[in-house]
């Protein structure tokens, strides 16, 4: 594929992700906004305190947080879908891996060359034109992706993790220590808390990443 194909192929699709994102958190209800900002410490004075980057990541944690019912926000989305084309495209949305990624370099058809940095899963090319041309190799960054077909693509906050935060993540991963890495990422990007001192401190057996 010519780089000028895959990104006739993607820049429509981007929209379309964007579209949806847009109309997934309807879906959510006032318990599930309430249960995440809590964890995430942007309550105050019984609501909820979110703008700019921090209602970005609110936003993602509440779409993709396991409810008491075992369900999803964003599954509630998908369920409600009639056009079978649209139900298609955001179950694969459904399933995104928030992790962290190494950039390896660019790629020759657009975006990047990607590693799990957390060490599950095969270097991938994610097509992200803002990471192309923002990115140097070996820069470690958390999202969430999902598999676009012809390659990935990723959705919500981009944030810059560093190699010791990485570091000590995947030694808490393949351990197989339970961790809500999302809410580990945003919560400590919202306070500008350094992940490194809570992990290096250790996180409490019967949290999931909350923030202190």
């Amino acid at each position: 594929m010519m780089r000028s194909e895959a990104l006739a192929l993607y820049r429509p699709l981007r929209a379309e992700i964007q579209r949806h994102l847009r109309i997934a958190p309807e879906h959510a209800e006032r318990p599930d906004w309430m249960a995440v900002a809590e964890i995430l410490d942007i309550m105050q004075d019984g609501g909820v305190v979110a703008d700019g980057s921090t209602l970005e990541m609110l936003t993602d944690a509440v779409l993709f947080a396991l409810r008491e019912s075992g369900d999803r926000v964003i599954d509630r989305y998908v369920a409600g879908l009639v056009d079978r084309r649209e139900r298609a495209f955001v179950r694969r949305m459904a399933k995104a891996t928030f992790s962290v990624w190494r950039i390896v370099g660019s790629h020759p058809q657009g975006g990047v060359w990607v590693d799990d940095a957390l060490g599950f899963r095969k270097r991938k090319h994610l097509m992200d034109e803002a990471l192309e041309k923002s990115a140097s190799a070996g820069t470690l960054v958390a999202m969430r992706v999902f598999d676009a077909g012809p390659f990935l693509a990723g959705f919500g906050i981009v944030i810059p993790v560093s190699g010791l935060a990485t570091t000590l993540l995947r030694a808490i991963c393949r351990a197989g220590r339970p961790l809500d890495l999302d809410i580990v990422i945003y919560g400590h990007a919202i306070h500008g808390l350094s992940i490194e001192e809570t992990l290096l401190r250790g996180l409490g057996p019967d949290r999931s990443g909350a923030v202190e």
